[in-house]
Parts: C-alpha cells; structure tokens; sequence
C-alpha cells in the first residue's frame, strides 16, 4: 500500500470518531477527536502526502528544515513563517522545539552523532537512539512565559537484513497540520542517516519507518479538513450522506 492509503485508513478512523460525537475536550474547552498510540508503518522514500483536503506543505517544510538545520532556538526567523511558534515562544523569544538543535547539537548531547557512531560500532545496535525530551521539559516548557513542551519523544534506528529502519515515537501529535511536518522531519533524518552509513555498509538500503503517536489528534477547527480527505479519498469505500457534517 502507498503512504497515502495507510494514513487514510487511521485517518477515516479518527473521522469515525467525529461521526460518533466521540469528543475529548482539551484544557481550553475545544473539542478534539483521538486516537491512542496508533502505530502505522510508512516508507520514508516518499516523505509528502497528498490529499485532497490536505497535502505536505513543501515550501514550509523547507522553511523549517532550514530552522532546525540552524539549531538556533530563537523564534525570530521561524515566527515569521508560521504564528504558532510565536504563540508558543517565551517572553524572551525562546523555544525548546527546534528538532535539529534536539538532534544535532553538543549542548543536547549529539543525539544524530550518537546513533550513527552506535551502528557502526555495532549494526545490530539496540541503542541507536535520538532522545528529544528530557525530564526537566515540565519545567523547560513553561520557562519564561513558554508553551512549548517538545511533542517527540524518540528515534530509534535499526539496521535488520541489510535494511535501515526506525521507529518514532511521540507523546502528542496534531493529525492535520503536524503529523504532515513531522513525517517529513523525520524522513529526512533517516536519509540522511542512511547517507552517512554508506561508507561503512555499502550495500545498505532504506527500510521503513513506524509512526507512534501517543495522543494522535484532530482538533473541531479542523474538522472540515479531514472531512475532504475522508470524502474525496479513491481510498474512500464506506462513506454516505450521514456522515457529512
């Protein structure tokens, strides 16, 4: 199956559940719909979905791999793309969210560094782990006037018949307008893994990556969006005139 047509199917699921009126109500009275921990396998050669209702922004994706590739955790040039990481910065402009500085930087422990030299000392390695929370986040998130709890956990990397693998785990996970960011986050992550383990497993091919999100959500706003991807999906087999809002 494509990317498109397994994502479609968690998807219809969290869909069902807006059919049912089955809400979570989060701390600010807003309606949402939630899968928990829903764990679906997806090939990281095709990074951006498409559909219908909703696709991989590419342009904002570049904009933000440019950012994460600075590992700068100033909201100064990202806010200038998207009013959420203003929204969420600190008094003084800061953020803890900049998955580049999480994986790439000294001050965090050189989390990519860590996994590579991992699975060439040992590409059967069961610790080649990017970490990109840490215990002091329910302190670090509200730090000078913050709202930025870091929603990764993990990304842990496997090498199995030849094959470089990898799983990632998050605590929450906005199913519309994250998951299509992060996906591609990730899937570049474990190119560019891959890329650098060449030189020492020549004959190393990509293999897949399994998404778990935690909290794995649909907020009311976004209701109609996933609508659209639901109805005008040709993965579509189940829908009638009841379940249009």
């Amino acid at each position: 199956m494509t990317n498109e047509e397994i994502v479609f199917q968690v998807l219809k699921q969290l869909w069902d559940k807006v059919v049912a009126e089955d809400f979570v109500i989060d701390k600010s009275g807003v309606k949402l719909v939630e899968l928990i921990a829903p764990s679906f396998t997806l090939d990281p050669n095709s990074k951006y979905l498409t559909f219908s209702g909703r696709s991989t922004p590419k342009k904002y994706v570049d904009i933000e791999l440019t950012w994460y590739d600075s590992q700068s955790l100033s909201s100064d040039y990202i806010g200038q793309h998207a009013q959420i990481w203003r929204d969420i910065a600190g008094t003084d402009g800061s953020l803890n969210s900049n998955y580049g500085y999480l994986v790439y930087s000294k001050e965090n422990f050189e989390q990519y560094n860590n996994t590579l030299q991992s699975l060439i000392k040992n590409p059967g390695s069961r610790q080649a782990i990017m970490i990109y929370n840490r215990p002091s986040m329910h302190y670090d998130s509200v730090e000078n006037g913050k709202r930025d709890f870091v929603c990764t956990l993990a990304h842990q990397f496997f090498i199995r018949k030849n094959k470089l693998y990898s799983v990632v785990n998050m605590r929450s996970n906005d199913a519309i307008y994250g998951f299509f960011n992060d996906f591609a986050w990730f899937c570049t992550v474990q190119e560019r893994l891959l890329q650098d383990l060449l030189s020492h497993y020549p004959d190393l091919e990509m293999g897949t990556i399994t998404h778990i999100a935690n909290s794995f959500h649909v907020y009311e706003r976004h209701f109609p969006m996933l609508q659209k991807i639901i109805h005008d999906s040709p993965f579509n087999r189940s829908m009638n005139d009841r379940d249009i809002l």
